[in-house]
């Protein structure tokens, strides 16, 4: 039960990000489709929502399970986490199932931030979706072979204090821009592009100090708590007991040889 809380409790922390995240893309494209969102990026959306790619990503991440939010998982424990238990076809539907989850995850943000199959025409936009794919699946490799796990309260605080409000101001900003340039065009996309990066490396950062500054929105300590004491004082050994199998002999010899320590320390 305590583990099916949290896991819920993890799974709502770090959805809600990763849907807003997804609100300045559907406003830039005007549209939820797939194909539409691709035909809107006349420049890729990595640059004009780069706020948005980092949340969804960083929530990406912690959807599929894999490092450094395997909290479910517990795969820095065990080796291979719970599928420890399993072997055979089994274990190796398990494993393709999660790799499939990664490939699905990085085919996602190759359409919604990469601009999907589009590219240079020599190249066939097969190849381009391609090369976009297996770009961001070496990616999200790499963080999981770099980074170490995080504990419970580090994702939570990372969710609810740190992205769910990146998200906000993406939002915000995005919609402010959208009122001043209602059609964007690739001009207009370029100069929304300029304005986000500054807005997000300024945002990244002072959240960034907001979650590392000591007792930012941590619960204080009671005041009226009773304070008990601790000893310090040693307490003194009189003898010392040695036991070991009967018939060894080693009783004997580690007996008096404890005997004459304590003799000596006593003269």
């Amino acid at each position: 039960m305590l583990s099916a809380f949290r896991s819920v409790a993890l799974l709502i922390s770090y959805e809600i990000p990763m849907a807003l995240a997804l609100v300045g893309v559907i406003m830039l494209a005007g549209s939820m489709s797939l194909g539409q969102i691709i035909q809107a990026q006349s420049i890729p959306f990595i640059l004009v929502q780069p706020l948005a790619i980092f949340v969804f990503f960083i929530a990406a991440m912690a959807e599929m399970a894999r490092a450094p939010f395997d909290l479910t998982e517990a795969e820095s424990e065990l080796a291979a986490g719970y599928l420890n238990d399993y072997a055979s076809m089994k274990f190796g539907i398990f494993f393709l199932a999660e790799f499939m989850a990664e490939i699905s995850t990085s085919a996602i943000v190759t359409v919604l931030f990469l601009g999907g199959w589009r590219g240079w025409e020599p190249v066939p936009s097969h190849l381009w979706f391609g090369a976009k794919l297996i770009l961001v699946l070496f990616v999200i490799i790499w963080f999981r072979m770099t980074l170490p796990r995080l504990r419970i309260d580090q994702v939570l605080k990372l969710a609810w204090k740190g992205l769910f409000e990146l998200t906000l101001i993406n939002i915000v900003v995005t919609a402010v821009l959208i009122a001043i340039w209602p059609e964007p065009t690739t001009t207009r996309l370029w100069i929304m592009a300029a304005v986000n990066w500054p807005v997000a490396i300024i945002s990244i950062w002072a959240v960034s100090k907001l979650l590392g500054t000591p007792g930012y929105d941590d619960p204080q300590p009671d005041s009226d708590a009773p304070v008990y004491p601790v000893a310090t004082e040693q307490i003194p050994v009189s003898a010392v007991h040695v036991s070991s199998a009967p018939g060894t002999g080693t009783q004997d010899r580690m007996s008096s040889a404890a005997d004459s320590h304590v003799e000596q320390g006593g003269n």
